[in-house]
């Protein structure tokens, strides 16, 4: 639906989940989250491809399901995944997705591409999308005075939640290295320093904002942003 109202706009990004409580509040294990993926993914390319079916597995059993309408985008609209793993990139490849929501390094976008390719995909069609958190402000003192707090608070919620689920961290260098907070130069300054070549990055997604921020300081640096910092990333 979301894809039609879109006249084909939508970019569907999927994951595993990595926090074993909200898994277990639906009765299902840590453990087996790849295998629900993997089910999971096919009973959804199934509903966008095929005018019929019925799917017998582990998670999910269904008969004579048809969706109608179809996505405006054909075969199916554009699929990316969480993840640089090994199961991932062969899962990526398997279900014909449209590319990975990271900016991977030379050895795994090679590996992706030599997967995609042995699926019948087209490598160059896959597409890479990094990441930027942080706030932007007029001085970096400014900066880090409105977004500190907030910044150290999801740094340490979100590696707890991986610690949790057996994984590293996601921010395990601090705020100050992990996140972009200054002005509008050093945004671009990092955002060019964090994606060199040959790292692919096709579409950086920004997060502007950390948790708890007041809406008036986030909307003065969204606003600061979209004048001062995308238009020197546009001619990156």
């Amino acid at each position: 639906m979301v894809d039609i109202l879109s006249n084909g706009r939508l970019i569907l990004g999927l994951g595993l989940g990595y926090r074993p409580s909200e898994l277990e509040a639906v009765g299902l294990a840590h453990g087996a989250r790849g295998d629900l993926m993997d089910e999971g993914l096919e009973v959804l390319v199934k509903c966008f491809t095929e005018d019929s079916f019925s799917y017998e597995g582990t998670y999910f059993r269904a008969r004579d399901v048809a969706l109608s309408p179809k996505p405006v985008q054909k075969p199916m609209p554009r699929v990316i995944l969480g993840g640089t793993g090994e199961r991932m990139l062969r899962r990526a490849a398997r279900f014909g997705c449209s590319g990975l929501a990271s900016a991977p390094p030379p050895a795994v976008l090679a590996r992706h591409a030599a997967l995609v390719a042995e699926h019948g995909g087209d490598p160059a069609a896959q597409r890479y999308y990094g990441m930027a958190m942080g706030f932007v402000g007029d001085t970096e003192d400014a900066a880090w005075a409105t977004a500190k707090d907030h910044a150290s608070w999801e740094l340490e919620h979100y590696n707890t939640w991986f610690a949790e689920g057996g994984l590293p961290p996601p921010f395990p260098n601090g705020p100050r290295r992990d996140f972009i907070i200054g002005t509008p130069q050093q945004w671009i300054a990092a955002v060019r320093a964090r994606h060199p070549e040959p790292l692919r990055c096709d579409h950086l997604v920004v997060e502007l904002t950390t948790s708890g921020m007041a809406q008036a300081d986030a909307l003065r640096g969204i606003e600061l942003f979209a004048d001062r910092v995308l238009p020197a990333l546009r001619a990156l």
